[in-house]
């Protein structure tokens, strides 16, 4: 997961789970209310940001598994 703020600083979070599918979308949507209340951002603006979040293969982003397994 990736979130930049307004100053353009990017935050990252990167997890490894085997998931049903039917789990993925639920999953991926409290990680990243989990990622932004750790970064002190207001549980109002979470909702707002994530009101027409979707979860597609098609905008995920691919990754290097032996990257992954350095950070």
């Amino acid at each position: 997961m990736e979130i930049l703020d307004h100053q353009d600083r990017k935050y990252t979070r990167k997890e490894k789970c085997r998931l049903l599918r039917s789990m993925v979308t639920s999953h991926i949507e409290e990680r990243l209310k989990n990622f932004m209340r750790h970064l002190d951002i207001s549980p109002v603006f979470i909702r707002g940001l994530l009101r027409d979040f979707e979860v597609n293969p098609k905008k995920c982003k691919a990754w290097d598994e032996f990257e992954f397994d350095r950070h």
